[in-house]
């Protein structure tokens, strides 16, 4: 009995060896299933969500008055006219957004926007970067306030984290100063 489990012992240790020593070296294992072969054509599309804060501004005699909080949730498309880098591109912005308060009002604008470091990328990830442009921009509620505008837009960009400040230039306006803070998503 010994003797069998000796040569069971052997055999195994002969063929671990030579699993071993026919194994490909690294890592083996590519899924290129057609999600994958998707992803990888993905270089034009950039994700962003987050929420915004708008500035109501009422010019009297007297004075201004402002209110200074008006929040909104908000879902940005970018399109990378350049592949994706990280030095330089030009985007085309799609941004609708609803406003949480008040209720039945919301925003749609649309901007071209040169984007330098991580901005010229689609995917998250670490970097810093910084965009600039302008656009079009029309605000409409269910209460009969509308306005459309001309509006510029900059912001900065770190990891994955994204403030923007945008400014409608047509006078006069009752909400012309909004900040925007996005997550950009890998989708």
């Amino acid at each position: 009995m010994a003797r069998s489990a000796e040569r069971f012992l052997i055999v195994l240790l002969v063929f671990l060896l030579a699993g071993a020593a026919h194994a490909q070296p690294g890592s083996t294992f590519a899924y290129t299933g057609e999600d994958a072969v998707l992803d990888a054509l993905d270089v034009h599309h950039a994700h962003f969500g987050g929420l915004s804060s708008s500035v109501l501004t009422v010019e009297y005699d007297d004075g201004q008055l402002v209110w200074p909080w008006l929040p909104a949730l908000f879902y940005e498309y970018n399109y990378l006219l350049r592949p994706q880098n990280r030095v330089f591109n030009v985007n085309f912005c799609a941004t609708p957004e609803i406003n949480l308060f008040p209720l039945f009002m919301g925003r749609a604008s649309g901007l071209v926007e040169v984007t330098l470091g991580a901005e010229a990328h689609n995917r998250p990830g670490q970097g810093a970067g910084f965009r600039f442009g302008g656009g079009f921009s029309a605000l409409g509620s269910s209460f009969g306030l509308t306005e459309s505008s001309p509006v510029i837009r900059a912001g900065f960009l770190f990891d994955n984290i994204r403030i923007t400040y945008m400014f409608s230039t047509a006078k006069p306006l009752y909400i012309n100063h909004q900040l925007m803070v996005a997550i950009k998503f890998d989708w």
